[in-house]
């Protein structure tokens, strides 16, 4: 368990049934940005769940966001408290390409989260 939360299992279902396609749309947009190096020029067929554990914090706080800027400062801390030295040794080494990462990042994650609430919006 990590931070109080559930186990990962637990946190995925949950996820995944209040979210649904959100859920896994924003698994590939994760691993496809790849913002850690963690794929190792996998597909995400062959590693579905590498950046499984960072989504289960950043979906429950996307209701916080208000603009794109609001998403890359939640995908921040989130990859931070996740990768911590890691994270800040990366952006270090590669600065222009990790603001750059994290500013795709913020922007496709905030259009999805737009789209999802419309939907649920226009279901109601």
């Amino acid at each position: 368990m990590v931070r109080g939360l559930p186990p990962l299992s637990q946190r995925r279902q949950l996820l995944q049934t209040e979210y649904s396609w959100l859920y896994s749309s924003l698994m590939h947009i994760l691993f496809d940005a790849d913002p850690i190096g963690l794929s190792f020029g996998l597909t995400f067929d062959e590693n579905p769940d590498e950046y499984e554990s960072e989504l289960t914090t950043i979906l429950p706080r996307l209701q916080e966001a208000q603009s794109s800027t609001d998403v890359r400062r939640i995908v921040y801390e989130e990859f931070d408290h996740w990768f911590g030295d890691a994270l800040t040794s990366r952006c270090q080494r590669l600065p222009q390409r990790m603001q750059a990462c994290f500013d795709a990042l913020a922007e496709t994650i905030w259009k999805e989260w737009q789209r999802w609430l419309e939907e649920k919006q226009s279901q109601t």
